[in-house]
């Protein structure tokens, strides 16, 4: 662009008419989305707007960002967790696998196959999350308890006397 030349920029977002009745249709479509947003909008836009109030004044970045965060967990519509999110299972507890030739899932069948057969697996996930599903070992009571029961043998039946 050179010197001589007088271009005039056009606005980014230039507005669609400025009569009145434009401007009035669109502060009722504002208003009406206002009052259709949920408290957990509404209360995100106030945390949002006293945030860039408290950048203006000169509060430093970490201490607005806290702030906003405190609006965040007292109005989001279901309890955070506190274990991080995985990113192996996806929050799922079951981790997938792949049996293959190097790498197989310790089932007899799988390994008499060959090594052109493969096919996914699930294991329990490393991660809070797995827990759930790992089997527990059972402790000396249990066991004890355990090798302690009978089974019931069949006895005489009234049928057959």
């Amino acid at each position: 662009m050179s010197d001589d030349q007088d271009e005039t920029i056009a606005p980014l977002n230039p507005r669609r008419g400025d009569d009145a009745a434009s401007a009035k249709a669109s502060r009722t479509a504002r208003s009406a989305f206002k009052k259709n947003s949920s408290a957990f909008v509404r209360a995100m836009q106030s945390a949002m707007r006293e945030y860039l109030a408290m950048r203006g004044q000169g509060v430093e970045r970490d201490d607005a960002i806290r702030g906003v965060e405190l609006v965040l967990r007292e109005t989001w519509p279901a309890k955070p967790t506190k274990f991080p999110p995985c990113d192996l299972c996806g929050d799922t507890g079951w981790s997938e696998r792949v049996c293959q030739a190097y790498a197989r899932c310790q089932r007899a069948l799988c390994s008499e196959r060959g090594d052109g057969w493969e096919h996914r697996y699930v294991i329990p996930c490393s991660c809070p999350r797995g827990d759930r599903f790992r089997p527990r070992p059972k402790g000396e009571p249990e066991a004890i308890a355990a090798a302690g029961k009978v089974k019931k043998l069949p006895g005489f039946s009234k049928v057959g006397r």
